[in-house]
């Protein structure tokens, strides 16, 4: 992987100073009316170096190409992992529809509760992220239900100030 590196940079390297070497394009036209042998000769290389440039871009192209699907590659590895985590963490999700339910559900939570965008929650990868979602969901008592509405407090016993109860026979 760092040689991969190394010759990338190498690489991007070489074009810059590629670009940076190639001539002007010469007036053909002049060129040939003055010199037909120097005309063939510049046109030749000319075209040599364009083609050098293209390789080199075409091989840049190529290693870009490689790394996105090393990339990809990866990230599939990584979601299988969460996804084992989570099937590991919580066994009621071993039953598709209980999943996508609370899936759903944590989706909501998150959304309306928390305040994330459903573009941010879809960028959720973590396992552990996906847990403390679902422990919030179910501690704040949103599972399955709507927002939970607080039952109103019983009112308290009126406290009594010393002296003030009435007295009572002996």
């Amino acid at each position: 992987k760092q040689d991969r590196l190394q010759y990338q940079q190498n690489l991007e390297h070489l074009v810059q100073q590629q670009q940076a070497q190639q001539p002007q394009e010469p007036d053909w036209e002049q060129l040939y009316e003055s010199d037909p042998l120097e005309w063939m000769k510049q046109k030749e290389n000319f075209r040599s170096q364009k083609e050098q440039n293209l390789e080199l871009q075409q091989e840049q192209f190529r290693i870009r190409q490689q790394q996105e699907y090393e990339q990809q590659e990866q990230m599939k590895v990584h979601l299988s992992q969460q996804h084992q985590t989570l099937m590991d963490a919580i066994p009621e999700w071993q039953d598709p529809k209980v999943m996508q339910q609370e899936k759903t559900q944590i989706r909501q939570y998150a959304v309306d509760t928390l305040g994330y965008s459903a573009e941010e929650i879809s960028q959720v990868y973590d396992a552990r992220a996906v847990q403390a979602l679902r422990h919030g969901m179910i501690a704040s008592g949103l599972k399955g239900k709507g927002k939970v509405k607080l039952k109103p407090i019983a009112p308290a016993i009126r406290s009594v100030t010393p002296g003030s109860a009435p007295e009572q026979p002996r």
